[in-house]
């Protein structure tokens, strides 16, 4: 009888269990799901950190400077507020109003 016992115990050890297999799925999910999050939380703040610039100026006709906005740095919104306030002041100078970014 010992024997048996003995036997059954070697055979249970061997053969993992049913919940120790649905623990390893779901570790090997969490893991899965951590790495993704990861990844995407790398690529948000890369991207998301992009600066954006640009040079606004008054040109005459000669192609001589008018006058010098200079340069504004930072996000899209940031720098469009810039152009288009620059712009609206640029009306009383007459001349071409460029912005290079």
């Amino acid at each position: 009888m010992e024997t048996s016992d003995h036997l059954k115990k070697q055979g249970d050890t061997e053969k993992p269990d049913v919940l120790d297999i649905q623990n390893i799925n779901k570790m090997k999910t969490l893991k899965n799901l951590f790495f993704i999050t990861c990844i995407f939380l790398f690529v948000t703040l890369t991207f998301s950190s992009c600066k954006k610039c640009s040079h606004c100026t008054i040109k005459d006709a000669n192609g001589n400077t008018i006058k010098d906005y200079g340069e504004k740095c930072g996000t899209s919104t940031d720098v469009n507020d810039f152009e288009n306030s620059s712009k609206k002041d640029a009306g009383q100078y007459g001349g071409t109003f460029t912005c290079t970014k």
